[in-house]
């Protein structure tokens, strides 16, 4: 870890006397810091919290708000997936969301993202409730891939509540995003299949009925969560 840490702080260095060269920023290295933490959150270790916690010890003396909200979000996802402290990680992605409300808005729906794939096991009507604030915080990044998890996480949890219906046109959305892959739009039309089959099962057995439920994979784009639910 001291020499991973002299390692960023030489490159720091490096970019600090390449200036003329390379437009190097607080908010650049704040990221850095970022970007390491989730390196190591791939892999499930501490360090993790080392380096996001140096990203945000960073991020406070230097004024950069944004590496601020980035290095507070993967902690929070450190704490839910790999400590299961959802206390803790519930805590650092509000603080997250409130400083994206004030200066990154851009950022809000991802945040609020995190909040409902938190709760879809523990809590499916708080999950349900983030979903929708992430979808709506979705309005001023249409057509990207925070949109794209904000519906899809949405639909999911709306289905986990059996509201089988809603679900289905919040998927049916997702499906009209241009920037899907074939599998992400198979996926979801599995899901859709299986709503309409719930539907049908609860028409004819009455909610109690049991059934069985199979994972669904868990997708991570570039430092992000894409999905992560029950099919």
């Amino acid at each position: 870890m001291k020499y991973n840490l002299l390692f960023v702080l030489f490159f720091i260095c490096f970019l600090s006397q390449s200036q003329d060269k390379i437009d190097i920023t607080h908010d650049s290295i704040a990221n850095l810091f970022s970007q390491k933490a989730w390196d190591k959150y791939e892999i499930q270790s501490d360090s993790t919290l080392y380096y996001a916690n140096k990203g945000i010890e960073y991020s406070k003396a230097n004024n950069s708000s944004i590496g601020e909200v980035l290095n507070l979000e993967i902690k929070g996802i450190y704490f839910e997936e790999v400590k299961n402290d959802y206390a803790t990680a519930s805590q650092l992605y509000f603080k997250a969301i409130e400083i994206a409300e004030k200066k990154h808005p851009k950022l809000v729906s991802s945040l609020y993202n995190n909040l409902c794939i938190m709760y879809m096991v523990t809590d499916k009507s708080k999950s349900e409730f983030y979903g929708k604030k992430a979808v709506e915080a979705s309005g001023i990044i249409k057509g990207t891939r925070d949109e794209v998890k904000a519906y899809v996480n949405l639909g999911i949890a709306q289905s986990r509540l059996e509201k089988y219906e809603t679900a289905n046109k919040t998927l049916n959305y997702f499906l009209s995003l241009k920037v899907l892959n074939q599998y992400e739009r198979n996926l979801a039309l599995l899901r859709i299949a299986k709503n309409y089959k719930n539907k049908e099962l609860n028409l004819h057995y009455g909610k109690n009925r049991q059934h069985r439920i199979r994972r669904f994979p868990t997708f991570i784009s570039t430092h992000g969560r894409c999905f992560r639910s029950t099919i």
